[in-house]
């Protein structure tokens, strides 16, 4: 039980802390720089336990792109449904008031951005197992006495 707990922590729960721990940070510096007199860009503890759902949700998006069960295709579809839901709680239980227009303009966005990354992030992939293909040796399946 022990060990099982142990293997649970290190999959699902170091990781989801990890981006926890580097959203929390970056969102307090850049709330301290940012806003000098107005102090509604710091997060608040709403905020903070949103970034804490969201390391939860990242890290099962990540375990499920790296998934060798699934398809890339969807392994790529899912990890960007598992983002953009966690994208539409934010943006619901956000205290500030979004219209339509700025939701879609943020979905959009969003989607971009994220396209442009995981276009990068297959692109790398597909190189470096190009790459070790390209430098395994040669096997013959077939005999060649025919």
């Amino acid at each position: 039980m022990k060990s099982k707990l142990k293997s649970f922590n290190i999959k699902y729960v170091i990781p989801a802390c990890v981006y926890f721990t580097i959203l929390t940070v970056v969102s307090y510096f850049l709330g301290e720089v940012i806003s000098e007199e107005n102090r509604n860009l710091i997060p608040n503890f709403h905020m903070i336990l949103l970034f804490l759902l969201f390391g939860f949700a990242f890290n099962a998006a990540n375990k499920v792109f790296t998934n060798k069960k699934l398809s890339i295709a969807s392994r790529v579809i899912i990890h960007y449904a598992i983002c953009t839901a966690y994208l539409l709680i934010f943006m619901l239980s956000s205290p500030a008031d979004i219209s339509p227009s700025t939701s879609f303009t943020i979905f959009a966005v969003f989607t971009v951005i994220y396209f442009i990354i995981m276009g990068t992030i297959l692109t790398v992939r597909s190189r470096i197992n190009r790459r070790r293909n390209s430098k395994s040796e040669y096997k013959a399946i077939y005999d060649k006495t025919i």
